[in-house]
């Protein structure tokens, strides 16, 4: 009897806890399992993206190589990184798209007083943006630019403000950039289409005076044309579009039936020595020092978009570390690509509206993610565990309103955001989160919706077919 009521006193608890732990463990094991076997569904679609972007980027490898002036034309975003999530609309056909700088030729922004730009941090809550101090105006004049009457009878107030009673570097630089662009797609290139080629401009914020040039392809290019010329952009946008030749080229196979290239205008800068410091010297799981030290050596951009809060818009440039994501990249492995893609697809379905979380938002998530996590954890992650590990992060950062800049991480790319919609936005990922099996449907990637993007949205900038 005794025997009895010291069993049921110290032994029956501590049984209880084993049989419920056990039960636990293995209901967590099969909800592991279910959620493998959700991602396993999005295998055929994925294989094919990531088999695209070996394509795409082994070409684009080549031609860089084999042609100088590839400097002047820099490919960016999911597409070349390899986590590009391909628009698959309802009626079956498959759009891409692909992202490009056109680098301005022969002038470097950086922090010194012997160049032609020099880059003047911005004191105040917006870190991450510049403005650029002319020092040479004589080495940025785009000349014999058409059109350039229409847009000002005064080329002096077309490229410049003076502030402070020192001359600086407007966006309104970048129309006269945009206008030359246009001009020698339109008119100077040569091409064989069947139905022609439409080319648009137009511009995602007409108040941020941020131009994009956008690109449509009705068909799939067969053959491009370009006249030899050394001027500048010709010869820039002739190596883009023979860029895109080859591209088009080592992906007959695939049934891409649009495309969308957006081309932005871009400064190369050097990277300032602030940012390099702090770069160097923060501690990290990934990645590795050598590809830190790799990173901090490359060159910035500096983009005429300025931040949504800034008062003097015309004059505030934002940093670019695009060459430094692309090398990033190359430190990802193909399976934490995946789970980037299967979030992009969940974002697209169902956090469009308010639109907060953008492609941006989440690469920074990832990686934020693998930089926190010691090699044996990282690598010991299943698809799952990831993807749950980055719900959790944007979750995070979406409730406390800060998710800082990979690169300069004292810029916080949701504090212009406004309250209500993060809350809105924060309800959905919980729900996301709480309901992960549920969000993952076997359309997710076939009926993720994105951007819509046709011939009707260049209607009021420009539109034309060669």
């Amino acid at each position: 009897m005794l025997l009895i009521i010291v069993f049921t006193l110290f032994f029956a608890p501590l049984l209880a806890v084993i049989i419920y732990w056990s039960f636990a463990k293995q209901k967590s094991l099969q909800q592991h399992l279910q959620l493998e076997r959700a991602l396993f569904n999005y295998d055929n679609f994925l294989l094919l993206n990531m088999a695209q972007h070996k394509s795409v980027f082994e070409a684009i490898k080549k031609e860089r190589i084999s042609s100088q002036l590839r400097q002047c034309v820099l490919p960016v975003g999911s597409m070349i990184e390899g986590s590009h999530v391909a628009e698959c609309p309802s009626d079956g056909g498959i759009s891409q798209e692909m992202d490009c700088m056109l680098i301005l030729p022969d002038v470097i922004a950086s922090e010194r007083d012997d160049g032609v730009l020099k880059v003047v941090s911005i004191e105040g809550d917006n870190p991450g943006y510049a403005n650029l101090k002319v020092l040479d105006a004589t080495r940025i004049m785009l000349q014999d630019t058409p059109g350039v009457q229409e847009l000002t009878n005064d080329p002096l107030t077309m490229f410049y403000e003076v502030h402070n009673d020192e001359l600086f570097l407007s966006h309104k630089f970048v129309r006269v950039f945009e206008r030359r662009i246009e001009y020698a797609v339109s008119v100077v290139m040569g091409t064989k289409f069947k139905d022609g080629l439409a080319v648009g401009i137009k511009r995602k914020k007409i108040a941020d005076f941020y131009p994009v040039m956008t690109i449509f392809f009705r068909e799939p290019i067969s053959c491009l044309i370009w006249p030899d010329s050394a001027a500048w952009p010709d010869c820039a946008v002739g190596a883009l579009f023979d860029m895109l030749s080859v591209i088009q080229d080592c992906q007959h196979d695939l049934a891409w039936q649009k495309q969308f290239i957006d081309i932005a205008p871009a400064i190369l800068c050097e990277m300032p020595l602030d940012i390099k410091n702090e770069w160097l010297k923060r501690e990290r799981h990934w990645p590795n020092q050598e590809l830190v030290e790799k990173i901090s050596t490359l060159h910035c951009y500096l983009l005429a978009k300025p931040h949504p809060l800034t008062k003097n818009k015309l004059l505030e440039w934002r940093y670019s570390f695009c060459s430094a994501e692309l090398l990033l990249s190359s430190a990802i492995k193909p399976w934490q690509k995946q789970c980037l893609m299967v979030l992009k697809a969940l974002q697209r379905k169902y956090l469009q509206d308010p639109k907060i979380v953008a492609s941006k938002h989440l690469k920074t998530v990832l990686y934020r993610v693998l930089e926190s996590l010691p090699d044996h954890k990282r690598e010991s992650l299943s698809r799952g565990d990831l993807l749950k590990k980055l719900l959790d992060e944007l979750i995070s950062c979406v409730q406390h309103k800060n998710l800082p800049n990979f690169f300069i991480p004292e810029s916080n790319l949701f504090r212009h955001c406004e309250d209500v919609h993060l809350c809105t936005v924060l309800a959905k990922l919980r729900d996301m989160r709480q309901n992960l099996l549920l969000h993952l449907t076997e359309d997710l990637f076939t009926t993720a919706v994105t951007e819509e993007r046709d011939e009707k949205e260049f209607q009021e900038a420009y539109w034309g077919v060669i």
